[in-house]
Formats: structure tokens, C-alpha cells, sequence
């Protein structure tokens, strides 16, 4: 019998970081507190490096995943 080991205390990254509809940077944060509209990737990760505790706190959407900003705005 093949026992799996249990899971570290893996918690979801507060930031992520890609590309809008219109083709534009945005960093989406998952409390709807934080979040805009970049220049470029490298600008986007830098602001959410910025306001987060942990690198771990950062992902990057894979290709073709479109973000909204809808959160960041209705606060």
C-alpha cells in the first residue's frame, strides 16, 4: 500500500500577474485591495514584489489566461 505524504502548508499567491482583454499588464490581487493597469510585464512584477510579504505571494498567469481588474475597481 502506497501511503502519500501530506501536503505543506501550501497557500494560494495573493498577486498575479498578466494580461488584461485589451492585450495590457495588470496585476489582479486576490483581496480586491491592490492591483493596476503596467507598462510591461517587468513593471507589473515589480509592483506586486513590492506590496507582497513573500515572493511566493506572486504568480505569473499562463499564457492566454485573460485578467480582469474588476475586483480592484468595485472597492
Amino acid at each position: 500500500m502506497h501511503r502519500q505524504r501530506p501536503r505543506a502548508n501550501v497557500r494560494a499567491p495573493r498577486f498575479t500577474v498578466g494580461r488584461d482583454v485589451r492585450g495590457n499588464w495588470v496585476v489582479t490581487d486576490a483581496k480586491g485591495l491592490a492591483g493596476g493597469i503596467f507598462n510591461d510585464r517587468s513593471a507589473a512584477i515589480h509592483f506586486a514584489l513590492a506590496e507582497s510579504q513573500s515572493p511566493a505571494d506572486v504568480c505569473v498567469a499562463p499564457a492566454g489566461q485573460v485578467l480582469s481588474l474588476d475586483a480592484v475597481f468595485r472597492h
